[in-house]
């Protein structure tokens, strides 16, 4: 049997892809990531094997969107960089007109604030085509209103006129993070 470069790189690319898939379902050992929220008012519901075919949800984007749960695995927030919806599907007090984009590649990622069980950050990147907020986040305290959440505040400008990418790490101490994304240009 003969390998060709082509035939080496189309295996070694699906290695890579599965390894990182592996992986990062392993990162969120607390199931945080258990619950996805995308598309055309879709989700999945990894709590279950198989996963759950969701269809609740508020959101229609055809690009970068982000969800988070509870370490039981239990729905907590989602958006598309512009709108914060709650485990209920309503939109969350205070939680529309943030600076994403629906065009923007990864719009939002929303992680927990250090030393808080009950705050989230919302961290947001605008589409290189208005460019002009950057990188800004959001503080959402997930206890507000009887659980149904209250982003505290928001547009909290870190880097102006960034490209369309974000993504978030959780630091090797597994309490602090990094959120990773450049300049435009």
């Amino acid at each position: 049997y003969q390998f060709n470069n082509q035939t080496i790189m189309k295996k070694t690319n699906s290695l890579i892809i599965t390894f990182c898939l592996l992986t990062s379902l392993s990162l969120f050992a607390q199931q945080e990531g258990n619950i996805w929220y995308f598309g055309k008012n879709l989700g999945l519901d990894f709590n279950n094997n198989p996963p759950t075919l969701l269809t609740n949800g508020q959101m229609n984007t055809s690009e970068g969107c982000s969800a988070i749960s509870d370490k039981d695995g239990n729905l907590l927030l989602y958006t598309d960089g512009v709108t914060i919806w709650n485990k209920n599907h309503e939109i969350v007090e205070n939680g529309d007109n943030l600076h994403g984009h629906p065009s923007s590649t990864q719009s939002g990622v929303i992680m927990r604030k250090p030393n808080s069980e009950s705050i989230y950050l919302v961290f947001t990147v605008d589409a290189q085509e208005d460019g002009l907020d950057g990188l800004e986040y959001a503080e959402v305290d997930v206890t507000a209103n009887d659980g149904n959440c209250k982003v505290l505040t928001k547009h909290h400008r870190l880097l102006s006129e960034t490209t369309e990418k974000i993504t978030g790490v959780v630091h090797q101490n597994g309490q602090d993070f990094w959120i990773i994304t450049h300049q435009w240009q």
